[in-house]
């Protein structure tokens, strides 16, 4: 039986959070095992509102576990999602509301400018 979008969206949010408490507890390989597999279902459900985060989780796991060519290439793969979702937007109010106050977004663009 196939899980409703909803129930898949929750899943990859509970992997998100799960990565999250692990990474709080420094149990950096088990934050990597709950963060790239919600990474890997970005794709499965609606998670837009936590798309970046779930992105910002799993580049901090790679890093914290030193998978640094790994982590480089998810950021590389994740400012380019920032980037197409900031053209979408058509005032550059907004442009620059969701890429400085959405937290997620500001982490993901510095550490796109330290490392890319």
């Amino acid at each position: 039986m196939l899980a409703s979008q909803s129930q898949l969206s929750l899943q990859i949010t509970a992997l998100y959070a799960l990565a999250l408490v692990q990474q709080a507890r420094r149990f950096h390989t088990e934050a990597l095992e709950a963060a790239r597999e919600a990474h890997r279902r970005l794709g499965d459900g609606p998670v837009e509102e936590w798309d970046e985060a779930i992105r910002r989780c799993f580049i901090e796991s790679l890093m914290a576990t030193g998978n640094e060519q790994e982590a480089d290439a998810v950021l590389r793969t994740a400012f380019e999602a920032v980037r197409q979702r900031v053209a979408l937007i058509r005032s550059a109010e907004y442009q620059l509301s969701f890429t400085t106050r959405n937290a997620d977004v500001a982490q993901l663009l510095r550490l796109a400018a330290e490392r890319l």
